[in-house]
């Protein structure tokens, strides 16, 4: 998945927690070596979807991906924090394992080999959430209808109860989740990556999100005075 979606879905499971801001970080963080790359390569080749590729396929960033999406490294550490009593981990183990699954049925000829460093197997995915030849127009018109739906549901059902208890630092992250998705679509579309529908849907989830941000952050501010 696109790592705006892993922040999504991450949010849309654990949102009634206290503790989803570190579940939704811990979401997007296993992405940051292929952000990394992706910057570098953008700078130095220009941006196309062929760089994008280049950069996610590149051999310096591929042991840090595999290490990130290794569910043989996340269990364990989750293991080891339930052991150790270190509840205040767990959210972080929580958003690491939601990425990484939704990975495994989202990737087809990217997938990852998610037994690494134990075995070099990768596990192709029901569908790819970007080639077209695995049904990503399909896929992506999905989810981000999907997420759409949803955004409507924050919007109008739980804005009420963000007011009541959602610190400032939450709602600055929820503002940055929404710029994401906004950005990203847009990026996307400019890369033939997806289609007009898909940059619309992109922008109707994006834009719910980012007003529910702004009037749960001046509410609380208003409150607070």
């Amino acid at each position: 998945m696109n790592t705006p979606d892993h922040a999504f879905w991450t949010f849309a499971l654990f949102h009634r927690k206290d503790w989803w801001t570190k579940a939704v970080v811990a979401s997007m963080l296993p992405d940051v070596p292929f952000f990394i790359s992706s910057v570098y390569f953008f700078l130095m080749y220009g941006m196309s979807m062929d760089v994008w590729v280049q950069a996610f396929e590149s051999s310096w960033v591929k042991p840090f991906g595999f290490f990130s999406h290794s569910l043989v490294v996340a269990i364990p550490g989750l293991a080891i924090a339930f052991s150790l009593g270190k509840s205040k981990l767990y959210p972080y183990f929580y958003g690491w394992l939601v990425h990484i699954f939704t990975d495994i049925f989202t990737h087809v000829s990217d997938a990852q080999p998610v037994l690494w460093p134990l075995s070099d197997r990768r596990f192709p995915g029901l569908v790819s959430y970007w080639e077209p030849s695995y049904h990503g127009h399909e896929f992506t018109i999905v989810n981000l209808a999907l997420q759409s739906l949803l955004a409507v549901y924050f919007f109008l059902a739980i804005r009420a109860d963000f007011q009541k208890t959602y610190p400032v630092a939450r709602t600055i992250l929820f503002g940055f989740l929404c710029v994401y998705s906004l950005g990203s679509g847009l990026l996307f579309f400019l890369y033939g990556y997806v289609s007009t529908l898909a940059l619309v849907l992109h922008f109707v989830a994006g834009v719910l999100f980012l007003s529910t941000a702004i009037t749960v952050y001046d509410s609380k501010r208003r409150h607070e005075e």
